[in-house]
């Protein structure tokens, strides 16, 4: 698994993107998704447009809502 440094060196447009793409396979809106991991919308919006990257506890709370690994952001 990948751990919060190796993180920070992957593109948060590529992050970003590829969290998205998670997010429309599953079927949810960045609303539903942010409800179930307690954020704001927007800042799902935000970091899905590259707009920096969620901190590594949230990234995994993202990963647990959309059925991955944290992997599956940065492979």
């Amino acid at each position: 698994m990948r751990d919060e440094e190796e993180l920070r060196t992957i593109s948060s447009r590529e992050v970003g993107y590829k969290m998205r793409t998670l997010r429309e396979k599953k079927g949810l809106t960045a609303a539903a998704l942010a409800q179930q991991i307690g954020v704001a919308e927007e800042q799902i919006v935000a970091w899905e447009a590259g707009q920096g990257v969620a901190p590594f506890p949230t990234i995994r709370a993202i990963a647990e809502a959309l059925g991955t690994t944290v992997d599956a952001f940065v492979s």
